[in-house]
């Protein structure tokens, strides 16, 4: 009786031992055990089909999706590799990440030191800091930047651009910014995103079903299910209906009605989940004012800029505006970096032609004679056409209210000028029937004008409808479509093709959560597009980069900048 009572005593200490110990690890590492439990709450481990027939589980650990968008990106690129290589941990505590608090800006050298003029470049250094005042040793934080003129009356007077930011990949950023107007002038540098938060949002993305998006397709008996780019398999006897056209970069699956035939789609539509969704602004990486967006310590340096006739030279000097200008950001790159312009006086004045003024859009009938102009794209790239609607007073045109990405077509007999918009394939946030949401190889594959085509033009975008899935399906999507205009132009040379780059926007929604997709999907674009000749580029991320308001769908204003812009490539400075 001693004996056993004496073994279970010892049994009994030994396990408090144990036990003890445990206790002692886990508060050693509470921080990484509760940043580990904020970021497994906000990830789902889910099979799902692709074009290939293969199935991938998205949504790992450390996943971040397919890689082939990485060379595009070549900064992020190395942080994600560090990171899967076990070089650098992730996720980490908030207080560990990158902190407006301490990261800092300093001009170099300090203004009070230096006296500048019209022509100069400033330069300035962005340096990452933790929250524990610790210098980062890596990078890939995203900051926006903006040089602005103020007026006598301390307030923005409408000059304004936004200057490239290098990232050295050790924790430091330089901006090179050109002064071009003189009187006093403020640098601001605000942190949308930390290289933590970033991997988050990359994380978060990289499979085929996007975050707090739900698809769904309605069969011709009525009954709805639910459809994506990639589906999980519920049921291997009977998996989804496959509407994917691998050839043309279109991956599509629903799930199969009630008899279990796959027959076409009459319509598409969509409900948000917004506890599924990404939720930015709530989760500690992505808290308003805290840790996102928010300006550094040296954001409002002001200096003056004293007058010279340099900038008046430069632009005499501007060659017209040329659609073989090109695609590659490489295209814009000056002593000033890879900046394509900036706003003056509230004008856009482009870098790299003489672009005319908003005021001649009232010539644009004058200036489209005789065209035919396709717009392909999202609903900022609608905007163009109602644009051009209300500028070349179009007949008014009748169709369901609910379906905005439909075809319009409009034309003003008098001067023979015909406007086409097209929206573009799934994935699309909006509903209606497939053939509201023609797939961009469609369109371009039904423009066959007379000749060698001359009097076409054709401008095209997509991105913000691709930000919640993996780039994989964004890059087949273009890769088809950039093998789609190459065609074109081969049997019609005469076409012009403009590619209008992406839109910066501060606002967040279940569908486009960050800007910083935006900005990702833009360097895919223009790296896609650079390896074809004979493509133009409207830098519409430029231009709204550097000028408030920072909207998805910008305004009035903003739009009509980037159709002179456009009219500038058909017509001369009147």
């Amino acid at each position: 009786m001693f004996k056993r009572w004496n073994r279970n005593r010892k049994l009994f200490v030994l396990f408090t031992i144990i036990c003890a110990g445990a206790l002692v690890s886990v508060l050693f590492h509470f921080k990484y055990l509760y940043t580990a439990l904020i970021f497994l709450q906000s990830i789902k481990i889910r099979p799902v089909q692709i074009s290939s027939g293969k199935y991938l589980k998205t949504n790992g650990h450390h996943n971040f999706g397919t890689n082939n968008w990485r060379s595009y990106y070549p900064e992020v690129a190395e942080y994600l590799s560090n990171i899967e290589k076990g070089n650098i941990q992730w996720p980490i505590a908030v207080l560990e990440t990158t902190s407006p608090k301490f990261s800092f800006v300093e001009i170099i050298p300090p203004p009070k030191n230096t006296t500048y003029k019209v022509g100069d470049v400033l330069q300035a250094i962005i340096h990452a800091k933790n929250g524990y005042d610790i210098a980062k040793t890596y990078g890939s934080d995203y900051f926006h930047v903006r040089l602005i003129g103020i007026g006598r009356d301390g307030k923005p007077n409408g000059d304004a651009l936004s200057p490239e930011v290098k990232d050295h990949g050790n924790g430091s950023y330089t901006i090179v910014a050109p002064l071009l107007w003189k009187g006093k002038t403020r640098l601001t540098v605000e942190l949308v995103h930390s290289s933590e938060a970033i991997a988050t949002l990359i994380n978060s993305t990289s499979g085929f079903v996007g975050p707090g998006i739900i698809f769904y397709g309605t069969y011709s008996k009525g009954d709805a299910k639910e459809c994506n780019v990639g589906l999980e398999i519920r049921d291997q006897a009977n998996p989804p209906c496959n509407f994917s056209r691998p050839k043309l970069g279109i991956t599509w699956y629903c799930y199969r009605p009630k008899n279990k035939k796959c027959t076409d789609l009459e319509w598409i539509g969509l409900r948000e989940v917004e506890e599924e969704s990404i939720k930015l602004g709530k989760r500690p990486l992505f808290t308003t004012n805290v840790t996102w967006k928010v300006s550094i310590k040296g954001s409002g340096s002001t200096f003056g800029v004293s007058a010279t006739d340099f900038l008046n030279k430069m632009l005499h000097y501007q060659p017209p505006c040329n659609h073989l200008s090109g695609v590659r950001e490489e295209a814009n790159e000056t002593r000033f970096g890879k900046i394509s312009g900036m706003y003056m006086d509230g004008r856009w004045v482009s870098f790299q032609c003489q672009n005319i003024e908003t005021k001649y859009l009232v010539r644009a009938s004058k200036c489209l004679q005789n065209k035919i102009i396709y717009i392909i794209g999202d609903s900022t790239l609608r905007q163009w056409y109602m644009l051009l609607a209300k500028v070349l007073e179009f007949k008014r045109e009748h169709g369901d209210g609910r379906i905005w990405q439909r075809p319009r077509h409009g034309r003003k007999a008098a001067s023979n000028v015909t406007v086409h918009y097209f929206g573009h394939g799934s994935p699309l946030h909006g509903a209606g029937p497939p053939l509201s949401r023609p797939y961009v190889v469609d369109t371009l594959s039904t423009i066959h004008p007379r000749g060698t085509g001359k009097g076409v033009y054709i401008v095209l975008n997509l991105a913000l409808h691709f930000c919640l899935v993996d780039t994989v399906v964004y890059i087949r999507r273009l890769t088809a479509i950039r093998r789609s205009v190459r065609n074109l132009l081969k049997r019609r040379p005469d076409v012009v093709v403009i590619i209008r780059g992406c839109i910066r926007h501060k606002n967040s929604k279940i569908a486009v959560p960050s800007e910083w997709f935006s900005f990702q999907l833009c360097k895919i674009l223009r790296g896609i597009f650079s390896e074809l000749p004979n493509v133009g580029f409207i830098d519409t991320w430029s231009m709204t980069s550097a000028h408030p308001p920072w909207d998805m769908h910008p305004s009035n204003p903003a739009v009509e900048e980037h159709f002179a812009l456009f009219m500038s490539y058909i017509c001369p400075i009147a």
